[in-house]
């Protein structure tokens, strides 16, 4: 049921949504489940970016810090959500900060 579970969040990524069932099982097994409390930053603006971040559980926000030290959030995401899709592409650096609202569960995919 779990790996149900898996397979229909990977298949709403649209990176991986023309994949057939071997492949998304090749991604599945790729995969690392990770946790985090409420509060913590997962992603900083600035960051290398390696890791696409597939929400199972909990609420996140996307947000930058601006020149004059402000905080400006662009939207909360919930289970079934992905960040970082661009990740596993092109690398480069992340364009923003992600921080758990709550306790949160992830699968994390790492070119």
């Amino acid at each position: 049921m779990f790996l149900e579970a898996i397979r229909a969040l990977l298949e709403q990524v649209p990176l991986f949504s023309g994949l057939d069932s071997g492949d998304l099982a090749a991604i599945e097994r790729q995969a690392v489940r990770k946790r985090y409390r409420r509060n913590t930053v997962i992603i900083e603006q600035g960051d290398d970016a390696s890791t696409l971040f597939v929400l199972i559980r909990g609420r996140v926000k996307v947000f930058l810090i601006g020149d004059d030290g402000r905080e400006m959030v662009f939207g909360e995401r919930g289970p079934g959500s992905y960040i970082g899709e661009l990740a596993l592409l092109a690398g480069g650096k992340r364009s923003a900060s992600v921080q758990t609202l709550e306790d949160s569960e992830f699968l994390a995919l790492t070119r």
